[in-house]
């Protein structure tokens, strides 16, 4: 039984809730919850100095990591524990410095065990500068109760 839009949303908020309660890394690059609900989420981001690689652009693996939070937390929307199987970026523009990242994240495909998720990341000015695909799977356990807690 698919839950009611507003079940399902707060579902999704609890279960990433209790997700960014522990992930140190997501926190340390500055990544914001913007909106989450059920199989959708966006996250942003202020690209840093240290986030910086010797071309003096934003590491490609800084912006795979935004992508991979945001597939993280899509997966993850319905309460159903999820990881990474497989992932594949494409860098399409560079980032600089200052640059504010929004990734854009949905489940394209999957009812069971495996999800795919697709990734979008903009700029400030709204040009895409990744595109990411993770693969998903399912594994034992819940992040809450259904009673949200």
């Amino acid at each position: 039984m698919i839950p009611s839009d507003s079940t399902a949303r707060a579902l999704a908020e609890a279960a990433t809730a209790r997700m960014l309660e522990a992930d140190e890394a997501s926190r340390a690059m500055g990544m914001n919850l913007v909106t989450v609900d059920r199989d959708h989420a966006v996250f942003d981001m202020r690209v840093r100095e240290d986030m910086l690689n010797g071309l003096n652009t934003c590491h490609g693996g800084i912006v795979f990591s935004l992508a991979d939070t945001v597939c993280a937390m899509v997966a993850n929307s319905r309460n159903q524990k999820s990881v990474l199987q497989s992932a594949t970026v494409t860098l399409t523009a560079p980032v600089h410095k200052d640059d504010i990242l929004t990734a854009t994240g949905h489940r394209s495909a999957g009812e069971g065990r495996v999800a795919v998720i697709d990734v979008t990341v903009t700029n400030q000015k709204d040009e895409t500068v990744a595109l990411f695909r993770g693969s998903t799977y399912e594994i034992r356990g819940t992040h809450v109760d259904q009673a949200g807690d």
